[in-house]
């Protein structure tokens, strides 16, 4: 038998490792009704509630960015759902971790983000309606030993009544070559890039009408074969090489850490390049010819991909686990336009 303060011990020494684990909520306000979208701004906070200090990555899909991605989920009263017209990122969290791209939270610390979602959401077929809004709640967090962990965070949601105007229009992009914040050096990295990346859609292109089998590069990144999925792959690839990359408008612009660029899926011929960019080879894996073709498949006029999973592990699981997925998701359509390695 255990001397009794053996056994206070223990328990003390148990309620404070079961009191370390760390912890977040999420609070969200926003107006009670709005009369167009527009006036349609949210703030949230994100709090530690653990009792560890936290850096956590600011991870441009999740609430500590303000950029207009897919930040929230929102369902009408009836259950419709407004379009998502945001930004599309290619993101990396090591590289983010690497950078210091992250926000530390000592306990009980607080920061609010204000997030303006009138460029985001196009509530036009959803209609005017009472929404509700919730924020997506998984965070990645950065270890003593530089891991990285997920976090999934509490939350409460909002609603709002949204009426009025439901979408605001965005400018046309002028079709023709510019580069606006960047420097010569990097307008010429640019050039050789998206030179690079026009003959990687046409050879995607042209590998496809040739090889219209089950090959090893096909069934790699896209999974098994299926007429109906490799038809869709094939029009991707047909729409993207059909684009004038010498045409688009880059703009160096961004610094958000980890991102390697970005586009709104609605706003065709314009990409934002990011720190990640300059720092990545011109061809091969994950690079910037790569991600030139990865961000174009995210526009709507060429298919409109998503980020399912990003990294070459991750797309290659998603190939096998879900390939309908896959043939939607933009790093697939980048590595296998990259093919290093090589597969026939």
């Amino acid at each position: 038998m255990f001397p009794k303060a053996t056994l206070v011990a223990a328990a003390l020494a148990f309620a404070s490792t079961v009191a370390a684990a760390p912890g977040l909520r999420i609070s969200v306000s926003a107006p009670a009704s709005v009369n167009g979208v527009q006036d349609l701004k949210l703030s949230t906070t994100l709090t530690n509630t653990g009792d560890e200090i936290l850096r956590v990555l600011n991870d441009p899909e999740s609430i500590l960015d303000d950029l207009d991605t897919d930040t929230f989920s929102i369902t009408s009263s009836s259950g419709s759902h407004p379009s998502f017209t945001g930004a599309v990122t290619k993101y990396s969290p090591e590289a983010a971790a690497a950078d210091g791209g992250f926000t530390i939270l000592n306990v009980g610390e607080s920061i609010t983000v204000e997030h303006d979602l009138a460029s985001t959401y196009d509530f036009t077929d959803a209609g005017a309606d009472d929404y509700t809004f919730v924020p997506h709640n998984r965070f990645q967090i950065v270890k003593d030993d530089g891991s990285i962990e997920d976090l999934v965070a509490d939350f409460e949601e909002t609603t709002a009544k949204v009426e009025g105007v439901l979408a605001v229009e965005r400018r046309a992009i002028e079709k023709r070559a510019e580069f606006p914040g960047c420097t010569a050096a990097r307008s010429s990295l640019i050039t050789t890039a998206y030179g690079v990346a026009a003959t990687y859609a046409t050879n995607a292109k042209d590998y496809l009408a040739a090889n219209t089998g089950a090959t090893q590069r096909y069934t790699t990144w896209f999974g098994a074969a299926n007429a109906s999925r490799r038809s869709t792959v094939v029009s991707h690839f047909q729409k993207i090489s059909a684009g004038n990359f010498a045409s688009y408008t880059y703009d160096c612009s961004c610094t958000r850490s980890g991102v390697y660029a970005y586009v709104y899926s609605n706003q065709p011929g314009k990409m934002w390049l990011c720190p990640v960019f300059w720092q990545i080879a011109n061809s091969g894996t994950d690079s910037k010819a790569g991600t030139i073709v990865h961000e174009a498949s995210h526009w709507s006029v060429n298919g409109g991909t998503s980020d399912y999973v990003y990294g070459q592990s991750g797309a290659k699981s998603l190939a096998t686990s879900n390939p309908g997925q896959a043939v939607m998701n933009a790093d697939n359509h980048e590595y296998f336009v990259e093919n290093t390695p090589n597969l026939p």
